[in-house]
């Protein structure tokens, strides 16, 4: 047979860097086989995961064949079945067995596929006396792979040293209950504070990265009057009320409902309130209720649909937009799936803390670059006004800019609005760090901005202005 492996110099769980590299040594592979003037018909994947326990899987073709071609579109298989558990890789190998003579490759071209096929091997020669140390031609996984410098994406942010451990607590330790000896502290609440009325704790399951401690330093730092839990359950209800009491923010409990498919959220006003939501949240899983049962046990509770176009009650389950690699992997626990691996029980948008004095907010751009990212689109250009600005006021390009630099979006990211100018495209362009820029109104009736601009970004220097005989000739051709 043949075969060959890799470990890697660092454990990983990137699967295209994983591919790429399974289909580089398919490459290599089938050029021996190639040379030796044979075919296989069985593949075989190893895989390696960190704690060395070590998993194959093969698979058959249905005829002998010495084309890489036939092989790469088994190789996700194969990867999809070994990879059974969600931790990292530290080798993989790819082995051809079953070797076949080959015989030749006289084929009489009665169908296209035979046509096809035959082609195929043409190439297949080219490339194999071409490719010179893999320099001469490359594939697109080893553009990949070299783009890349032949090591996995950091998927991770990198860690930060702590220069004293001692002056701030850790918000991932879970601290359920205050210290002996709390004092009570009354702080006057920020002039336009807005409560957040919608926050899950850690105790949503692998649905929040937020402890209770971290959600009252932030209601804390902000200047919030209140704030309120909306778990599925009340198992927080009890040290939340206490830490919250204890920092002089008033706690509102709450929890999180589900009637006739549609998410509620129900908020306790009294010790009546708490006792209905108790039996509420006993009666069905993941806390669906049906409308009868809503009905008898409504007394002392104030129910509202969860809605995210409000930021008083957006929901909240990460503090900072930097914590949601955080977020994103418990996402991936909870589905058993890879980091950037989609999937539809993966929850899309920002669910950080809104900024201090926001009193509302519709612009969801995140989730829907996420969305369509996720359904296949493959670039995405973003105006930076709302809806509601239509022509007026300036483009707000922090919102491109934040779209751009999450680490979920891969797909190319163009700019739009308020680019009149080679000098104003040329600043937007490495200010916010975008792929291109589109312009449509400073366009209109002066079609050479697109040439400006292009000249001004290779030479930093203006073109020249249209001559005005070129001016009449167009007008001319217009009217």
């Amino acid at each position: 047979g043949y075969g060959e492996q890799d470990t890697f110099s660092q454990d990983t769980t990137d699967q295209g860097f994983i591919i790429a590299r399974l289909r580089a040594m398919a490459d290599t592979l089938m050029r021996r086989v190639r040379q030796d003037g044979k075919s296989i018909r069985t593949v075989l994947l190893r895989l390696r995961y960190n704690d060395m326990d070590e998993v194959t899987r093969s698979t058959s073709l249905d005829e002998p064949t010495d084309l890489e071609h036939d092989v790469y579109p088994l190789i996700t298989g194969l990867l999809k079945r070994a990879w059974e558990r969600r931790v990292s890789v530290r080798l993989v190998g790819l082995r051809f067995t079953k070797v076949y003579e080959t015989g030749g490759h006289a084929l009489l071209p009665l169908e296209q596929s035979d046509i096809t096929r035959e082609r195929l091997h043409k190439i297949a020669g080219v490339v194999d006396a071409l490719r010179h140390e893999n320099r001469s031609i490359m594939r697109g996984h080893d553009l990949w792979l070299s783009k890349h410098r032949h090591a996995p994406r950091q998927t991770l942010p990198k860690p930060q040293l702590v220069s004293d451990v001692t002056l701030q607590a850790s918000s991932r330790t879970l601290k359920e209950r205050p210290g002996v000896g709390v004092q009570i502290i009354t702080k006057q609440s920020l002039r336009g504070a807005v409560p957040a009325l919608n926050v899950k704790s850690c105790y949503s399951f692998l649905d929040s990265t937020l402890t209770i401690p971290a959600m009252i330093d932030v209601a804390v730092e902000r200047g919030m009057p209140a704030m309120a839990i909306t778990d599925p359950n009340l198992h927080a209800a009890v040290p939340f009320f206490q830490a919250a009491k204890a920092k002089g923010i008033k706690p509102i409990i709450g929890a999180e409902l589900r009637c006739d498919q549609k998410p509620l959220l129900a908020y306790v006003k009294n010790q009546r309130g708490y006792q209905n939501l108790c039996r509420l949240l006993s009666f069905g899983d993941a806390g669906c209720v049906t409308l009868e049962q809503m009905h008898d046990h409504k007394e002392g509770l104030i129910v509202v649909p969860e809605v995210g176009d409000n930021v008083t009650f957006k929901p909240i389950r990460y503090r900072d937009k930097k914590d949601r690699v955080f977020f994103d992997i418990l996402q991936s626990m909870k589905t058993l799936t890879l980091l950037h691996e989609a999937h539809p029980g993966k929850r899309k948008g920002d669910f950080s803390f809104h900024d201090t004095g926001v009193l509302s907010s519709s612009i969801n751009i995140d989730e829907v670059a996420e969305r369509l990212q996720d359904i296949g689109v493959q670039a995405l250009s973003i105006h930076a006004r709302t809806r509601a600005q239509m022509y007026k006021g300036h483009s707000d390009w922090s919102h491109i800019a934040r779209v751009k630099n999450n680490p979920r979006i891969t797909m190319p990211i163009f700019g739009n609005g308020d680019i009149d100018s080679p000098e104003k495209a040329l600043h937007y362009k490495n200010e916010y760090g975008i792929d291109g820029i589109m312009i449509g109104r400073a366009a209109i009736g002066y079609p050479w901005i697109f040439d400006e601009i292009k000249h001004f970004f290779k030479t930093g220097e203006h073109l020249a202005k249209p001559l005005t005989s070129t001016l009449r000739m167009i007008a001319k051709m217009t009217w």
